[in-house]
């Protein structure tokens, strides 16, 4: 028991060691990526990070995150990067420095350790973990939204808030996943003879 405990430390070793690595040299360069858009205007700053948001949707490697896909190296790099671009695009319009670094450490956490983990939880705990890692993170969109609607809207306006985020959150994540399987068992494939094309 105790060597596999060592045995399992050792492997953690180098992710906090990368990890330590990242948060120092961000925190370090910050005031570089901070004032390095400086003297773009801010139109052209939100047109970058809405394409280089696009190309990380379009370019994001969902395959690799289920079961049965091995992932492969570098296989979501322009997405990531794209992504990265558009974090620094947005830091470049913050205050200070402190927060270019926090909005960084942010959109890290987010777009490459965030799938990291719900790919090992999706491989490794099923679907209890899958569901259970869905309804946590409803739940934290949910308790984050909250205090940003809280502020300055009626009660009314709040409510229909509170209420379209729930159902769109368990129309996205339960309804329409329900919906495609059972759909699945009346689909229908053609098979049969197929007539040649005939060039006249």
């Amino acid at each position: 028991m105790k060597e596999e405990n060592e045995r399992q430390f050792h492997k953690v070793i180098p992710e906090i060691k990368s990890g330590m690595v990242f948060f120092t040299f961000c925190f370090l360069l910050a005031p570089v990526l901070h004032s390095l858009l400086s003297s773009v205007s801010t139109d052209s700053i939100y047109a970058m990070c809405t394409f280089f948001l696009l190309v990380y949707w379009t370019c994001f490697d969902y395959k690799t995150h289920w079961k049965g896909h091995p992932r492969k190296p570098g296989s979501n790099t322009i997405s990531l990067s794209s992504a990265l671009l558009a974090a620094l695009c947005l830091a470049s319009r913050l205050p200070d420095p402190y927060h270019t670094f926090a909005l960084l450490s942010t959109a890290v956490t987010l777009l490459a350790l965030w799938p990291a983990l719900t790919r090992r939880f999706r491989n490794n705990g099923g679907d209890g973990a899958q569901i259970c890692l869905t309804i946590l993170s409803g739940s934290t969109i949910l308790l984050t939204a909250w205090p940003i609607v809280y502020s300055g809207v009626s009660f009314e306006y709040r409510c229909i808030f509170l209420c379209a985020l729930i159902t769109s959150t368990l129309c996205i994540n339960f309804v329409g996943p329900c919906y495609l399987l059972r759909m699945q068992k009346i689909k229908r494939t053609i098979h049969g003879p197929w007539d040649e094309a005939v060039i006249e």
